[in-house]
């Protein structure tokens, strides 16, 4: 068995599963079977925290370790959203056959 799966431990988060959209608070979990196109953002104005789970972890686990900056402090500011770092991801994305899915409109 594989999916993904996120959940709220602060905050808000728009998440889309397939044609389905969730207005996920804290303390929802949201479940996504393999192959399911998906996607989130958080629309409010406050920061929200979430858990994510792999199963199995595979390429994701990989991807995230390229795309993003390990730290073990959890105050640590987010590194900026900048071309050279969508550039990283889009990058790291192709080599796992990761698709990486364009904003939602709104």
């Amino acid at each position: 068995m594989m999916f993904s799966a996120f959940f709220i431990l602060e905050g808000e988060m728009e998440i889309t599963v397939g044609d389905r959209v969730y207005e996920a608070k804290v303390g929802d979990f949201v479940h996504v079977s393999k192959g399911t196109a998906h996607r989130f953002i958080n629309r409010s104005r406050t920061t929200t925290k979430m858990v994510f789970t792999f199963v199995p972890a595979g390429d994701i686990e990989e991807f995230f370790r390229e795309s993003f900056k390990e730290t073990t402090d959890r105050h640590a500011p987010l590194e900026p959203l900048t071309d050279a770092f969508i550039q990283r991801m889009l990058e790291s994305a192709n080599r796992h056959d990761i698709e990486i899915l364009p904003p939602s409109e709104g």
